[in-house]
């Protein structure tokens, strides 16, 4: 394996899964709530899932419906999609490795 392969395998896969996940919750908020909604049963939830759905105010039967909890889930996602983003530019503008 040369070193082009093993920094784009290594260093730029996660950056674009990263990217994939803030799409994902930019693009679709609803189903994403629906998604965490249907995996995480009451008691599974924990301290940090019932400060996650306080703070997207995503709570109630159905949290997908709910605006501010989809508004909430599109700005996670927009955060999350210029952190991988600035991440890429540090690693490929500033770091510029050297094939």
């Amino acid at each position: 394996m040369d070193d082009k392969t093993f920094f784009y395998a290594i260093v730029c896969a996660p950056l674009y899964l990263g990217a994939l996940l803030g799409l994902w919750l930019i693009v679709a908020p609803g189903a994403a709530l629906k998604w965490r909604a249907k995996i995480l049963k009451d008691k599974q939830r924990g301290r940090v899932g019932t400060r996650v759905e306080r703070w997207l105010r995503a709570g109630g039967p159905e949290p997908w419906e709910n605006q501010s909890a989809i508004t909430r889930m599109k700005l996670v996602g927009l955060g999350i999609l210029l952190q991988y983003a600035a991440v890429a530019y540090v690693l490929v503008a500033i770091l510029r490795p050297r094939f």
